[in-house]
């Protein structure tokens, strides 16, 4: 692998900051929200990148 790829990082689903709620805060209001869309967007982006590696791989 080469040094460019090793130092690059990708966001994951699972490496995202824990959306912290404040008192008095409303369950899933828009904040939180806005916090699980990014989450998902997040994840989606990663599945659409595993898909591209995984054909690339079998056009090889």
């Amino acid at each position: 692998m080469s040094s460019a790829k090793a130092s690059e990082t990708h966001v994951t689903p699972f490496s995202f900051t824990p959306y912290e709620m404040t008192k008095g805060e409303e369950y899933m209001n828009e904040a939180q929200i806005e916090h699980f869309h990014r989450i998902v967007q997040n994840w989606k982006t990663e599945l659409m990148r595993e898909v591209d590696r995984t054909v690339h791989h079998t056009q090889d």
